[in-house]
């Protein structure tokens, strides 16, 4: 089931970005443009870790932001961002 999710073009790589907002922004902007999601689904994932914490990091160096599927999801999507520098939370 993950291969199918997780494909290709839903794969980014990055040296840094400048905070844990800007890596959410960018590893959401493949399913946004694929018409997955909405962007105010990426905006609901960042007020949901501004109001509860960075309960998305679920161990050292891998975070799995979410939010609530009525918030603009239009069907079953992930994607991936990988970081050099890593972006703390």
């Amino acid at each position: 089931m993950l291969t199918k999710l997780l494909t290709k073009d839903c794969i980014q790589l990055a040296n840094f970005v400048q905070s844990w907002q800007e890596a959410i922004h960018l590893a959401a902007s493949p399913l946004v443009q694929q018409h997955k999601i909405e962007q105010r689904y990426v905006e609901a994932m960042i007020r949901s870790i501004e109001h509860y914490g960075p309960y998305v990091v679920i161990t050292p160096k891998v975070a799995i932001p979410h939010a609530r599927p009525s918030d603009g999801v239009h069907e079953l999507a992930i994607s991936l961002l990988r970081l050099q520098k890593p972006v703390f939370f």
